[in-house]
């Protein structure tokens, strides 16, 4: 009963799309027809031939490639150019500026030779307990680099003893006895000789350090000096 029923719907489901297809199909024209309606004109066909004939007879341009390339090494070389002008001008300005500032170096060195020589300067202090004077300690005081004009204000000194309980001031009395200039190899030497009192700065350990002030710089040395009593 089941497939009596199901067969006469599929049947009649079939004549229905048959007769649908048939309605649609019968809308579209014949193969010849069809032709016709999409063929081209003459006129048409005629003036594709003679731009197809044209482009044949155009010819190739060969150089176009070779033009862009060198357009591009040109643009290259112009940038690098650009560049070397850069570091060209940078360096010059370099130059230009240690050659000021040699010149500078130079003038303030002709203008004030103490002063550029103020970085090389040294003093050197020793004393020699040996050379004894009327109880005088001779102190000899050597500045390099330093003229004997820049010498003409006294350092200023000050003397401490060795004690138990530290290094301690003491007074002093100096007696300048002379002042020699000499230049050796290029460098100016000054040395002057000073005489200490050893009586009046007698201590037990006998070891003395001996400070100079010199143009804001200080410096200072220790030595050994017996009591000649």
């Amino acid at each position: 009963m089941k497939n009596s029923n199901t067969l006469p719907e599929a049947e009649l489901l079939s004549k229905v799309l048959n007769q649908i297809m048939e309605e649609e199909l019968a809308q579209i024209p014949p193969e010849r027809e069809l032709k016709i309606m999409h063929d081209f004109s003459e006129e048409f066909v005629v003036s594709i031939s003679q731009l197809s004939d044209s482009i044949k007879k155009k010819p190739p341009k060969k150089g176009l490639f070779e033009k862009r390339r060198l357009s591009s090494y040109l643009k290259i070389a112009a940038a690098f150019a650009i560049v070397l002008n850069v570091l060209f001008a940078l360096a010059f300005i370099k130059s230009l500026s240690i050659e000021k500032k040699d010149s500078c170096n130079k003038t303030e060195l002709a203008n004030d030779s103490s002063e550029s020589a103020c970085d090389q300067r040294s003093i050197t202090i020793t004393a020699d307990s040996a050379s004894l004077i009327n109880g005088y300690l001779q102190v000899t005081i050597t500045f390099e680099n330093v003229t004997s004009d820049s010498l003409s204000i006294a350092p200023s000194f000050e003397l401490f003893g060795e004690t138990e309980s530290g290094w301690e001031s003491i007074n002093y009395e100096f007696a300048l006895n002379c002042g020699e200039a000499v230049s050796i190899s290029g460098h100016q030497y000054v040395t002057k000789t000073y005489y200490l009192d050893t009586s009046a700065v007698y201590t037990a350990s006998n070891h003395y350090r001996l400070r100079l002030l010199y143009q804001d710089q200080l410096y200072e040395a220790d030595f050994v000096a017996e009591n000649p009593k």
